[in-house]
């Protein structure tokens, strides 16, 4: 049964305030690129949880779930009512997982982790002359599964959230599925911002140029998500609105690759290739720019002028196996598509097109 919670869009009206969760977002994304290369699967943001990896196989069902309540904070965190209260949330959303209408694969199964960029210190008094009891998570241990926390620390964690769920007991059921975990984020803003910078130049692309416009494309993909409202204040993974694809982040990062290879090659051909197609001084600053905002055209479905040049070129495939030279090669990609089309683009965004459209088609061969 899925249940309406007042809760579920909180974060949306404080959207403007709130990045930690996507800097932890992006942060597991970058951690986990390489696995997730090639496979399929959706990020939610301020959806059931801060932050969700659902992974779904071929049918688009889900296998499984990752669902992160994320929370930075000034000073350490130990058993208190607040952190009872956060534990407690985690425990009804692993009832909302499971509950949730969404097709899930036989074998399904969820994760709930607790994530905080400072330590947790769970300590616990017992009655002398039993010692306390304690255990430390932090960047020298990073992640503990409720199930491996001390026993007397489990058993009181159990105590406060049946507490707070009783009469309804089902959340009880989820709690073996929470983790407590340290990530390694800068208290600051901006130093996560510059964390994740570096993070995504040694993760995703070392040869990147500008991984600072690379990190602020993938923040707004989860911008845009969270922001979206929960229909009717009720959670569904079915909801697309508030799903970032891995298909949008993987097109978001082929645009960003892509232009780092435009800005290079500009660099290194641009001057012959002005000569060879004609283009004036004054246009050739602003060239790089129109070549990069040609990727993003392609991706685009109502932009079919540049979907045109696109498929042209892939078409011309046996031109790159013929050239001998890249500028000829181009030059001779923009006689042919003007002998053969019209396009209502100008000359000078039809020659840019060209141009990125040789370099995309370059890099799938």
């Amino acid at each position: 049964m899925t249940t309406t919670s007042k809760a579920t869009n909180a974060g949306v009206s404080t959207a403007t305030g709130i990045e930690f969760q996507k800097h932890c977002a992006l942060y597991i994304l970058f951690e986990n690129y390489g696995k997730l290369a090639g496979k399929k699967y959706f990020i939610c943001i301020e959806h059931h949880d801060d932050v969700m990896f659902c992974h779904q196989g071929p049918l688009d069902e889900l296998t499984s779930v990752e669902s992160y309540q994320a929370k930075k904070s000034s000073d350490k965190w130990g058993m208190s009512d607040t952190f009872f209260d956060i534990l407690t949330k985690m425990a009804k959303v692993g009832l909302q997982l499971e509950e949730d209408p969404i097709s899930k694969s036989p074998n399904y199964f969820h994760s709930l982790e607790f994530l905080t960029n400072h330590s947790i210190n769970l300590n616990l008094k017992q009655t002398k002359p039993k010692p306390t009891v304690s255990i430390l998570i932090n960047e020298a241990n990073t992640n503990v599964k409720f199930i491996h926390l001390p026993q007397e620390i489990q058993d009181e964690i159990n105590k406060k959230i049946k507490e707070k769920v009783d009469p309804e007991t089902k959340p009880l059921a989820h709690i073996d599925h929470i983790s407590l975990a340290f990530i390694d984020l800068p208290k600051k803003y901006s130093s996560q911002l510059n964390q994740l910078i570096g993070f995504f130049k040694s993760s995703v692309n070392k040869d990147i140029a500008d991984a600072s416009a690379a990190v602020n494309t993938l923040i707004e993909l989860f911008r845009k998500v969270e922001t979206t409202l929960n229909n009717g204040n009720i959670s569904k993974l079915m909801d697309q609105s508030k799903r970032v694809t891995s298909s949008e982040i993987e097109n978001a990062i082929s645009i960003i690759n892509n232009n780092q290879k435009a800005y290079d090659f500009w660099r290194e051909e641009g001057k012959e290739i002005a000569k060879k197609l004609s283009i004036p001084i004054f246009e050739q600053q602003s060239m790089q720019q129109s070549i990069q905002d040609s990727f993003d055209f392609f991706k685009d479905l109502k932009q079919a002028e540049h979907r045109k040049v696109l498929k042209f070129t892939q078409d011309n495939i046996a031109l790159f196996h013929l050239a001998t030279d890249e500028v000829e090669c181009i030059e001779e990609l923009h006689k042919k598509f003007l002998n053969k089309n019209s396009t209502p683009l100008s000359e000078k965004h039809l020659k840019a097109a060209i141009v990125a459209a040789y370099i995309e088609t370059r890099e799938s061969l």
